[in-house]
């Protein structure tokens, strides 16, 4: 599923499994950007999966052409 977001050098894609959701979000830009997540997610729930830098930015930034990958578990009930 493809989110909607308010810049053109910005792209976030969603991928739902067994218990969890995946989010996919790219930053074209050379320069850093900032993003909320979409609707339905919480931070506190994420997992850094893959980046393409060595350390890890802030939740809701991107450094210049950064791409992060993240997990969110769905909570047992």
């Amino acid at each position: 599923r493809l989110h909607e977001m308010r810049s053109s050098k910005l792209f976030l894609y969603e991928r739902r499994g067994k218990g969890e959701r995946i989010l996919v979000i790219c930053s074209f830009s050379s320069k850093p950007m900032r993003y909320q997540l979409p609707k339905g997610f919480s931070g506190k729930k994420a997992s850094l999966l893959l980046d393409n830098y060595e350390d890890r930015a802030a939740l809701g930034r991107l450094r210049p052409y950064e791409v992060q990958v993240l997990r969110f578990r769905r909570s047992k009930r």
